[in-house]
C-alpha cells in the first residue's frame, strides 16, 4: 500500500474497448490519506513481549554456545527449542491478531 498504486480488474473480454468508459461509472477511487504506527490493543502486552524477547535472546545465546561446543541435538536442547518455539509462536499469533 504506502503510496503504491494497485488495481484489480475483472472485466468482460467481449467488449474490451468499452472498459475505459465503463470504469468511470462502475469504480470508486480510494485514497489512503496516511497511516500511523501500529499499536497493540491488548492490555499488559508489553510485559509479555518483554518476557518473550528475554527468553528468546537467552535461548539463542545458549543454543549458539551449545551448538559450537557440541554438534548434536540432545533432549535438553530439543525441549528448550520446543518451549521457546511455543512462546515465540504464541507471541507472533497475538501480535498478528491484535
Amino acid at each position: 500500500m504506502d503510496n503504491y498504486p494497485f488495481i484489480k480488474v475483472i472485466t468482460d473480454e467481449q467488449r474490451a474497448e468499452s472498459w475505459g468508459a465503463d470504469a468511470r461509472d462502475l469504480c470508486d477511487i480510494l485514497t489512503i490519506s496516511g497511516n500511523g504506527k501500529p499499536k497493540m490493543a491488548l492490555p499488559f502486552y508489553t510485559i509479555e513481549d518483554m518476557l518473550t524477547c528475554i527468553a528468546f535472546s537467552r535461548f539463542m545465546r545458549l543454543y549458539y554456545d551449545f551448538r559450537y561446543r557440541r554438534g548434536d541435538n540432545t533432549l535438553l536442547v530439543y525441549l528448550l527449542k520446543s518451549v521457546v518455539g511455543w512462546i515465540y509462536k504464541r507471541n507472533e499469533r497475538l501480535y498478528n491478531r491484535f
